[in-house]
């Protein structure tokens, strides 16, 4: 996207004010004739299937361990719940790594409080990095990530 951006292939331009035919009205009051309209609508995590009171990730998101742990019922674990800047594919393959340690005993979680303040830490840090919005919930970093639950595997504990 960047590249195509800057080679001036790709137009970026404000809110969409009207649809007129083969031409776009900008909130700018801009207006440019396209061959398509791509509509991002975002994305929102749901699940639909676990009562709220067992998770609700309209605030529950900020109270994972390592954005996999459920705090309140920590045989609930969820992998993928990521948005990293970096690859997904190979950090969820971490993800299902450090769940099998978890899983199989070769690796043991910290305390109750423990998790609480890695959680807690992690959210502050995220909205100091992004952003304090929804969008957000769910920005990692690769690097530092990855590093943390390959440091939890390796020890046999997970940490901090």
């Amino acid at each position: 996207l960047l590249p195509a951006v800057g080679y001036g292939r790709i137009a970026m331009k404000p809110n969409v004010a009207a649809l007129r035919g083969g031409r776009i009205g900008f909130a700018d009051g801009s207006e440019a004739g396209y061959d398509a309209v791509i509509h991002a609508t975002g994305y929102r995590a749901e699940f639909p299937f676990l009562a709220p009171e067992i998770f609700d990730p309209a605030g529950d998101l900020d109270t994972l361990y390592r954005r996999m742990v459920s705090l309140a019922h920590p045989q609930l674990i969820f992998a993928g719940l990521v948005q990293p800047i970096g690859p997904t594919i190979p950090l969820v393959e971490i993800q299902g790594k450090w769940i099998a340690a978890l899983l199989s005993g070769a690796m043991t979680l910290p305390s109750a409080s423990a998790m609480l303040a890695e959680a807690e830490a992690h959210a502050a840090a995220r909205r100091a990095q992004w952003l304090d919005a929804p969008r957000y919930a769910l920005e990692v970093d690769f690097r530092s990530y990855a590093g943390k639950m390959r440091a939890d595997m390796k020890a046999g504990a997970a940490g901090n």
